[in-house]
């Protein structure tokens, strides 16, 4: 048992290295797809938010984000992180989820900004309250490492938690592994074999879960896996059909 546990510690720490923006290299697909920008017309955008109308804060916080996204990135403009900082946290300012997300990971790699764990924590949480999955996952990383807040393992299981019941393949993962070690929570090897199980559905490319469902999987008997297998199926028969699933 000692030794699974430390085969499955290992896996863990291969998956849950904690610069996770660079984890993720399509975020900017995944959690800004909903915004199509014309890169070359930022400059009526700013123009617009200057403009606009007080009472418009949803229009006017979605043009700000959209503007440090130009900047960030780097696409029609200069690439300029200091700019970039300015427009998300005015975004961020009036509750938009996406810019709060955004400043959250400016502050984590000190892009535009002094390098400030702690108010990247603020900021991922402040994105997670509102249902975002990648801050949910960033700051469950954060209270399972310590970094910028109190090590807190319950935390950490609760905001994979969070993720993964909405279909977030590494929040299932690591989820999965939480369970099989008991951390922050009683082991529970049929729960982190069906968080596995569904991780590699969702996205059969996730070869740490493979190795983690196998070492998982020679300390279980058959009745175990099979009601594994039952709550696998339930979960899915719950779920909408375009369940999302991050890679």
């Amino acid at each position: 048992m000692t030794w699974y546990l430390k085969s499955l510690a290992c896996c863990c720490l291969v998956a849950a290295s904690y610069n996770a923006f660079a984890q993720n290299t399509n975020v900017s697909e995944y959690y800004y797809s909903g915004y199509r920008i014309d890169y070359s017309e930022v400059d009526r955008l700013i123009n617009e938010v200057r403009g606009g109308k007080k009472s418009d804060v949803a229009i006017n916080a979605q043009k700000q984000f959209q503007i440090g996204l130009t900047f960030e990135y780097g696409k029609g403009v200069q690439v300029d992180y200091k700019e970039a900082f300015f427009w998300y946290k005015k975004s961020a300012e009036l509750d938009n989820p996406s810019a709060q997300f955004a400043l959250a990971r400016m502050f984590e790699e000190g892009k535009g900004v002094a390098k400030d764990l702690k108010q990247a924590a603020n900021w991922y949480e402040k994105s997670a309250d509102q249902g975002a999955l990648e801050a949910q996952y960033n700051l469950a990383l954060m209270y399972a490492l310590g970094e910028g807040v109190k090590q807190d393992l319950t935390k950490a299981y609760a905001w994979y938690e969070k993720a993964a019941q909405a279909g977030y393949v590494k929040a299932q993962h690591n989820l999965a592994l939480q369970l099989a070690k008991g951390e922050g929570v009683t082991v529970d090897f049929v729960r982190a074999h069906m968080w596995l199980t569904l991780a590699m559905t969702l996205d059969k490319s996730q070869e740490n879960s493979q190795k983690s469902l196998l070492l998982l999987e020679s300390h279980m008997s058959p009745e175990q896996m099979e009601q594994s297998k039952m709550m696998v199926k339930a979960w899915l028969a719950l779920q909408p059909p375009n369940i999302v699933s991050a890679k």
